[in-house]
């Protein structure tokens, strides 16, 4: 027989087996490949980890963990409670109390940053590893959702995994000290345990499902999210085996973490409500026009982070939206993929969680996709590697051909983000260079907060009032306006005319100097023949 024909029969046998399953003997290789996958995503992450400038969200949710480490309570630090950019939702939001206790956040977090932070320091680069971390859990929980919901095919679940792990918005948020990753890791943690005991011990397998579900809501309220995900599995998969005591098991964790969050509330009730109704504010305005809420997702949230308007080069990162859309398009369009409950399942979890998002999370950051992403990668790694088993050269060569696009668009915005730009290096080191070597003993310095990170958290002179000392009285001798969180307020409160129009302007143009621009960022000193007057010139109690 020659070598061709060898192939061509060999090719024949395996369109009559279909793709390899999990039923015969274990297909060897695969763990070598998950640790390459795991690697390759601690390298990106831990890359972007050093070299992205800290930003405004991260000091806000560190500096709650070093205040209980040091002083025993859970403050947040800088933030002037009458000063914060939630005045643009809510003109009469004041976090009243924030810096005695934090509760205008769910708390899990912000003690696991205690914990990390007691043991291994509070530095912008040391509270950014939990999110590496849970970046890992959301990938290996990942790869066991799709070997339970798609078991004909083991290397689907490698692929999924390896898609997820090069994605530059998954690794970029893992690279940070926001909640977010927490959150989703936990979401996605609590779906995998469910669907690996669902078969050994239901009713173990709900308990602990709910109980890691229930600590993703005390993470962050998106963890909502993750348990609504829990529910329809558990009644597409498992309706008919659910008992009263099932329904006792998944109630139980929920309540549980509310009493003990409801016993922190109480040390300052007024407090809780000031903040938590001040955050709050317009969350979930979408869900009175859902159809709104779908548009503002696909324009907001996707066009932002998949077409960047003040980016040619990141353009290129709709090739994973193209991926994904053409991986629902074979779902719907295979007959195996079609008829198969695990993968019908999947776009039913994927559905669910994008009218999550557009209804339920009404402000579009782009962070929230960390939540949704996952399942992108999950749809494209079943239907590429089904089309490299099932299909012949011609769906097998333009997969192929797509994916290492993918992989080479995805890589590159990584490279380019940690060794292009390190704006940790080129923006915020010189930044923090100079206000050390400027600030005076008797300046109040007003900046956005991740200036603590370089300046202290417990620095006196250091204060992130948005506002300018509008509301609180205290005027500033010093302004830092950075590109991503002040100078966005400034534009924002001034098209909308708050605090009173043309604010801004007239407060740094004429009370204030500009003395140096780093990056970006300008600083401006208060000019000497306004500094006896100051009180005259900032209207307080606002």
């Amino acid at each position: 027989m020659s070598w061709g024909s060898a192939y061509l029969e060999r090719r024949r046998d395996l369109t009559r087996r279909g793709p390899p399953t999990l039923t015969g003997r274990p297909r060897r290789g695969l763990l070598p490949w998950a640790a390459v996958v795991g690697l390759i995503f601690v390298l990106f992450a831990g890359a972007t980890l050093l070299t992205k400038r800290p930003w405004v969200d991260e000091a806000w949710f560190t500096s709650p963990g070093l205040d209980l480490v040091v002083h025993g309570r859970l403050g947040t630090l800088l933030l002037d409670p009458a000063g914060s950019n939630l005045r643009l939702l809510n003109p009469g939001a004041v976090l009243k109390g924030i810096d005695q206790h934090t509760y205008w956040v769910m708390p899990l977090h912000l003690l696991q940053l205690a914990l990390w932070g007691r043991m291994f320091g509070f530095s912008v680069f040391s509270i950014r590893i939990p999110g590496v971390l849970w970046g890992l859990i959301a990938i290996a929980s990942l790869a066991i959702i799709i070997r339970r919901l798609y078991p004909e095919n083991r290397d689907a679940a490698i692929v999924g995994a390896a898609v997820l792990a090069m994605d530059f918005g998954f690794v970029t948020f893992a690279a940070d000290g926001r909640m977010d990753m927490m959150c989703s890791a936990l979401g996605f943690a609590a779906l995998a345990v469910y669907l690996s005991l669902r078969t050994v011990n239901f009713q173990l397998a709900v308990a602990l499902s709910h109980v890691i579900a229930a600590a993703a809501c005390f993470t962050h309220p998106n963890g909502v999210f993750g348990s609504a995900a829990l529910l329809l599995a558990m009644g597409w998969l498992d309706r008919r085996r659910v008992r009263p005591m099932t329904a006792a098991l998944v109630v139980a964790p929920y309540v549980l973490g509310t009493a003990m969050w409801a016993l922190y509330c109480a040390q300052a009730p007024a407090d809780f409500m000031a903040q938590f109704s001040a955050n709050g504010a317009g969350r979930l305005s979408d869900a009175l026009a859902p159809w709104s809420g779908v548009w503002r997702e696909i324009r907001g949230r996707y066009l932002t982070h998949y077409w960047p308007g003040y980016s040619v080069s990141g353009k290129l990162k709709i090739t994973g939206l193209i991926l994904t859309i053409s991986a629902v398009a074979a779902f719907g369009a295979l007959p195996a993929l079609r008829r198969s409950d695990g993968c019908r399942l999947l776009l039913a979890l994927t559905g669910l969680r994008f009218v999550c998002l557009s209804v339920g999370a009404s402000v579009k950051y782009t962070y929230y996709l960390v939540h949704i992403i996952p399942y992108f990668a999950a749809l494209i790694g079943i239907a590429i590697t089904y089309a490299w088993y099932s299909g012949g050269v011609k769906i097998r060569l333009p997969g192929a051909a797509a994916l290492a696009v993918y992989f080479g668009v995805q890589a590159s915005a990584l490279f380019h983000s940690a060794v292009s730009l390190h704006s940790y290096q080129e923006e915020y080191a010189p930044l923090i260079r100079y206000l050390r070597s400027n600030i005076r003993a008797d300046d109040l310095v007003a900046g956005s907060a991740e200036l603590g990170f370089g300046l202290g958290f417990f620095n006196p002179r250091l204060v992130d009032d948005v506002w300018l000392g509008y509301w609180s009285g205290r005027q500033p001798t010093m302004v830092v306006v950075d590109p991503t969180y002040y100078a966005e307020v400034f534009k924002t409160a001034t098209r909308k005319g708050m605090p009173s129009p043309h604010y801004f302007d007239e407060m740094l143009h004429s009370r204030y100097i500009l003395i140096a621009e780093i990056q970006g960022c300008r600083i401006y000193r208060r000019s000497e023949a306004n500094a006896s007057a100051s009180a005259a010139t900032v209207r307080a109690g606002g």
